[in-house]
């Protein structure tokens, strides 16, 4: 895992308007910074929102702010959902919230302030960032697409809001071009405890959560989770309370903000996280994120399971339909890349000497993952 000093580029700030959709087109972006290649590594967005109501806004109902803010690409969903999935995302990835949620204290009319970051990729691999990097050329057409939440999105009596989303791409610098593996995060409503996610790929993580309203899961909603990538069962009819207590175990999460779906029972409140209206306390746990599938620390692309044609996930809870989190690599054929590799140098008026898989080893790549590898591009 390599890390960097990142250039902050700011983009235009959104101005929330209750139920309106803006684009940020991502174009301008620098293709080239102090004489090197700019690559986008992740995006912050730092909001701010004042409500009237007469009851208060819980986390979730801060984070509906937006309740989408899609990353296309140009040519593929590299991020589908609101800043709700969003924070699931953070903490999927990191056993925890990656940034601090907003006081749920505060009055109305008085702001609250919260920020949010969206990786290019799993930041938790190896060899994240450097793998997951994307060159700003190869967002021409990209664009982020936002989605304002509606004024009860935020909460039921809530007659006015105003706020704000300062948005920042954070740049690296490279002497090379990379193009980056086909990462998605997106979520899929799944009905009848039984559902089939399509598409070759390397699931990375799978979570679920109760649906848009990310209500907490109460005993025997989830149950028992099986999952089978095409080859039999991965995951064979495991209690969602044992792969919750092994993901905590992973990521070294301990008992403060841990995500935990299906609980044991009622006096299952171990974990705790803080109290947002009361920050100086903590209260029981939010229950409202369930782990299915996870990459730990330093987990490296070609040890990724992998889906032939299709992922099934099923569960034997009383709750259904539930909404699936699903990060994954889809595969990127050598066309694909030699697309993006033509866009990547389109505006730079330079040519391509050779591109190769990107290693770790800095090795020759003879493996059997190309399709779902990252490409380093000699100019």
């Amino acid at each position: 895992m390599k890390a960097f000093q990142y250039i902050p580029y700011t983009l235009p700030t959104q101005t929330y308007s209750a139920g309106t959709r803006t684009t940020q087109t991502l174009r301008d972006l620098p293709k080239v910074f102090l004489g090197k290649l700019a690559h986008v590594e992740k995006f912050l967005f730092s909001c701010v929102l004042t409500p009237t109501f007469t009851t208060l806004p819980v986390t979730v109902g801060n984070n509906n702010l937006m309740t989408a803010v899609d990353f296309w690409d140009g040519t593929f969903m590299r991020f589908q959902g609101g800043f709700n999935h969003m924070r699931a995302k953070e903490r999927l990835q990191a056993g925890r919230n990656r940034l601090a949620d907003a006081s749920t204290a505060t009055t109305s009319t008085n702001s609250r302030f919260f920020k949010r970051v969206l990786h290019a990729g799993p930041p938790q691999l190896e060899g994240a960032p450097s793998d997951f990097v994307i060159p700003t050329g190869m967002l021409e057409n990209g664009e982020l697409r936002f989605t304002h939440g509606n004024l009860t999105d935020i909460s039921a009596d809530t007659t006015a809001a105003t706020g704000s989303v300062r948005v920042t791409a954070c740049l690296v610098l490279f002497d090379e071009i990379r193009i980056p593996p086909a990462y998605q995060f997106i979520n899929q409503v799944a009905s009848a405890g039984d559902t089939n996610l399509a598409g070759r790929a390397l699931y990375e993580c799978i979570g679920a959560v109760s649906g848009s309203t990310f209500a907490a899961f109460t005993n025997g909603q989830i149950g028992n989770v099986r999952i089978d990538f095409g080859q039999g069962d991965i995951v064979p009819t495991v209690s969602c309370r044992d792969l919750a207590a092994a993901f905590a175990a992973d990521f070294n999460s301990g008992d403060i903000g841990v995500p935990q779906g299906d609980p044991e029972g009622t006096a299952d409140t171990n974990n705790v996280q803080v109290n947002r209206g009361t920050p100086t306390a903590l209260t029981t746990p939010a229950n409202d994120l369930a782990p299915f599938w996870w990459s730990p620390t330093h987990c490296r692309i070609n040890k990724l399971n992998l889906a032939e044609s299709v992922c099934r996930v099923r569960w034997d809870g009383s709750l259904t339909p539930i909404t699936l989190l699903l990060g994954r690599i889809l595969s990127q054929p050598a066309t694909v890349v030699a697309a993006n590799v033509g866009k990547a140098l389109g505006r730079l008026n330079v040519k391509a000497k050779s591109y190769k898989i990107k290693t770790l080893s800095k090795d020759e790549y003879t493996g059997s993952y190309g399709e779902f590898m990252p490409f380093k591009v000699s100019v």
